[in-house]
């Protein structure tokens, strides 16, 4: 089963995009919604029921959205707060024919700038995710496999973790078509900022010390040498840890995830 998770869809890869598409390795962070990732997906919700003026939204709470949320409230047989509450979000997502907020959150990069992001199901979200670093090896164009090597942080397995993450297909496909080697997939509970990165900015994912378990995916050869990884906290948006601690090396395949 743990074999089903992780050895990427190279053959979408390779799918020649009807759009220029640029080489460089995707930077992909699926991580827990903060408050402002709620406030932007309400916002969105609002606008498409017609209560706010459709814009890029920032996560913001300013008059506009005040304004909205109480008509909402009033349309709804809510008491006109217009204070943004769990019950609030419950109730737009009702309304909105949405079922249940999500709790996590796909942002996808690329040379530093926004491609796209995409709310994302949890499986038991009251246990911490972890922190986990996936990245994608060498493969070719037509290769129907990708071997991932895996760096768990913080937290349980790296297979683990994947188990977890409930991605859409048309996201997934999204991803594939863009997907090369070096592209790396971080999982982690705790990140700043994610939602509203500049240009020029690369995701930041905070996890406590601990003791690093490496593993590459796609290869059976069994137990390797250890390496050392520092224990700190971590910043992969833009230096990777350097040695401390020898975790073990575990190389195994992962056929059919993430993308």
């Amino acid at each position: 089963m743990v074999a089903a998770k992780l050895t990427a869809g190279a053959s979408a890869a390779a799918i020649q995009a009807a759009e220029p598409r640029s080489n460089a390795p995707l930077r992909i962070l699926v991580t827990r919604r903060t408050q402002r990732d709620h406030i932007i997906a309400v916002q969105n919700i609002l606008a498409d029921l017609g209560y706010l003026d459709r814009q890029e939204f920032d996560g913001t709470f300013g008059k506009p959205t005040v304004t909205a949320i109480k008509a909402f409230q009033k349309a709804n047989g809510m008491q006109e707060t217009g204070a943004f509450t769990d019950e609030l979000v419950k109730k737009v997502y009702e309304v909105a024919g949405k079922g249940e907020p999500p709790l996590g959150h796909i942002y996808v990069r690329q040379e530093f700038s926004r491609l796209f992001d995409a709310p994302v199901g949890l499986r038991n979200p009251d246990e911490p995710l972890g922190t986990h670093v996936y990245t994608a090896l060498k493969f070719s164009p037509g290769d129907t496999k990708t071997r991932w090597m895996a760096v768990t942080v913080q937290g349980g397995s790296a297979e683990s973790a994947l188990d977890r993450i409930e991605i859409s297909d048309d996201i997934r496909q999204r991803i594939s078509e863009r997907l090369t080697p070096g592209s790396t997939l971080i999982i982690g509970d705790t990140s700043i900022n994610a939602a509203t990165l500049p240009k020029g900015g690369d995701f930041v994912v905070l996890a406590k010390g601990s003791s690093p378990k490496t593993f590459s995916a796609g290869d059976d050869s069994g137990d390797q040498p250890k390496r050392k990884v520092r224990r700190y906290n971590y910043n992969y948006g833009y230096s990777y840890p350097r040695p401390f601690h020898q975790p073990q090396r575990i190389y195994r395949s992962f056929p059919g995830w993430p993308f």
